[in-house]
């Protein structure tokens, strides 16, 4: 069993992490470290969900899934890269490697000596938060791009709320 610390902010959970979530755990043969970044941000336009939103989103696709090994962690923005690792590592401790679609995170990874890799996307022209987001800003149909938990999750969110931006 391999432990991988995947970072991402998840805004929304869509089924482009779903499948590289799922593609990683290998059906529970590795541990995932899921870091859910910025952590401190809701409300506006690139965060509208709050992190305890966006851990009920994960942790309800993944059991929909069968996914169960893993561990969710919260890192707020700091906005000062050395801090930043000492928070995440502090937090999540020891993994074999890191997974994430964030250059940003990777350098600091990768500057630290720390084996961090970039990932293939699944249908990223379809599964984009930014897409997703702006489809909900706009009223637009953005149910289908999310496992059918997240959906209901995110359904509760007032639609107000959801529109921000």
């Amino acid at each position: 069993m391999r432990t991988i610390l995947v970072v991402g902010r998840f805004q929304p959970l869509h089924l482009g992490h779903l499948y590289l979530l799922r593609r990683l755990s290998r059906r529970n043969r590795n541990l995932l470290k899921i870091v859910i970044g910025s952590s401190n941000e809701k409300g506006t336009k690139s965060n509208p969900f709050p992190a305890a939103v966006r851990g009920r989103m994960v942790k309800r696709a993944l059991a929909a899934v069968g996914v169960r090994a893993y561990s969710l962690f919260f890192i707020p923005d700091v906005h000062n890269d050395a801090k930043w690792l000492d928070l995440l590592l502090r937090r999540a401790g020891k993994f074999d490697y890191a997974v994430s679609g964030n250059d940003w995170v990777l350098g600091i990874l990768r500057r630290a000596g720390l084996e961090a890799r970039g990932h293939a996307y699944f249908r990223k022209r379809t599964y984009n938060g930014t897409r997703i987001r702006g489809l909900m800003s706009a009223g637009g149909r953005w149910q289908g791009l999310v496992h059918p938990e997240v959906a209901r999750l995110i359904g509760k969110v007032p639609a107000k709320k959801r529109r921000r931006g």
